[in-house]
């Protein structure tokens, strides 16, 4: 049995579908803002010792180790002899909560540890004391559920989390493209990505004769996985180095195009296209904090191409069999003219079905639970 908080509501949907997976059965007390997207009623509503306000908070040490004492009183007051383990994944800071309980607590990464928001070095520092301890002392256990966190934890701690993947096959939608038209994702973006993309529509419309529109100009008042599912293919102009749209994008088996690696360090190092690679929402040219493990290229400056290029190799799309990469726009038009969309969308719902095999495996061993 699961004890679950999490800032995330796509990396909770994604846990429980592994844990049902496994026949275990949990407590999900989802505290993100976009809970409406699969809850009825706020599944955070009645937890009287933490609420989203605080835990969405820039990690202090100081006002966290008050949340986790006023945790711990309130969880040994309930019935809670059911619980075996607390699961969390965005953002590490979580794990702090539930550190005075007597039970295990797996963090699984879905972004970078130090938190989504600027925290000063010194705060950085304290948290990343305070997970490596609670490791080292048999409490934690540290997972990624992308490649890129799970380099990033070993670069900055020297402990390599256990790798089990995300995955979107909660969905219950599927390719059935009713036209030829062709999206540019995601729903979402920065200023810079959103012009990117408007650019692009508008090249390829005028330029290249492809029925092309960004998510935001087909669908201005908002969109269904089902209307996604009805187009050839989608168009990604990432702004973070994994999302959850991605994951389901990938689970529905639409077709995918993403600027190759060169063509994303080149367009991130010129105009800072992956606002949420990191912690600070804003270029870098350093890490605040030094690395444990020092052979590798800082993965927080986003102005050295190289060591941009280096990092990026991890994001989830690259892994993924049947995804299909750009040098340039030119290609890319030559590629949604030629592709084979039912091949690729095969290929791409094979890669969710094993990322679904490898999550339950890796989790069977973590929790020694089977289906």
């Amino acid at each position: 049995m699961y004890w679950m908080n999490d800032l995330h509501v796509f990396t909770t949907q994604s846990a429980k579908k592994v844990f049902e997976k496994l026949g275990i059965d949990g407590h999900d007390y989802c505290m993100s803002d976009h809970w409406k997207f699969f809850y009825d009623t706020d599944p955070s509503m009645g937890l009287p010792a933490i609420n989203r306000h605080e835990l969405a908070q820039p990690y202090n040490h100081d006002n966290f180790e008050v949340m986790a004492n006023n945790f711990s009183k309130y969880f040994s007051s309930v019935q809670n002899q059911d619980v075996d383990f607390f699961y969390c994944s965005f953002t590490s800071k979580i794990a702090h909560v539930f550190r005075h309980c007597e039970k295990k607590i797996h963090c699984q990464l879905s972004f970078r540890f130090e938190d989504n928001h600027p925290v000063p070095p010194t705060e950085i520092e304290r948290l990343r004391s305070l997970l490596v301890s609670m490791v080292e002392f048999g409490q934690l256990h540290i997972s990624a559920n992308n490649r890129y966190d799970e380099m990033y934890f070993y670069h900055f701690t020297g402990i390599t989390p256990t790798y089990a993947p995300a995955t979107g096959t909660y969905m219950t939608e599927s390719y059935a493209p009713q036209s030829d038209r062709i999206l540019i994702g995601p729903g979402r973006h920065y200023p810079t990505g959103t012009a990117i993309m408007n650019k692009l529509a508008e090249y390829l419309q005028q330029s290249c004769a492809l029925p092309v529109q960004t998510i935001s100009q087909a669908y201005p008042k908002g969109f269904s996985w089902k209307a996604l599912s009805q187009h050839k293919a989608i168009i990604v102009i990432p702004y973070t180095v994994s999302s959850g749209a991605f994951f389901e994008y990938l689970s529905m088996g639409i077709p995918m195009f993403f600027p190759s690696p060169r063509l994303l360090a080149e367009w991130h190092t010129k105009h800072f296209l992956l606002v949420e690679r990191k912690y600070a929402l804003e270029r870098m040219d350093r890490s605040t904090v030094k690395p444990v493990v020092n052979c590798y290229p800082d993965p927080n400056n986003d102005l050295d191409f190289e060591s941009v290029l280096f990092w990026l190799k991890f994001c989830d799309w690259y892994q993924w069999d049947g995804v299909t990469t750009f040098d340039s726009i030119e290609e890319l038009a030559h590629l949604l003219r030629t592709f084979d969309p039912q091949e690729k969308s095969t290929r791409l719902l094979a890669q969710s079905q094993r990322d679904l095999q490898n999550a339950v495996r890796s989790w069977k061993a973590l929790v020694g639970k089977g289906a």
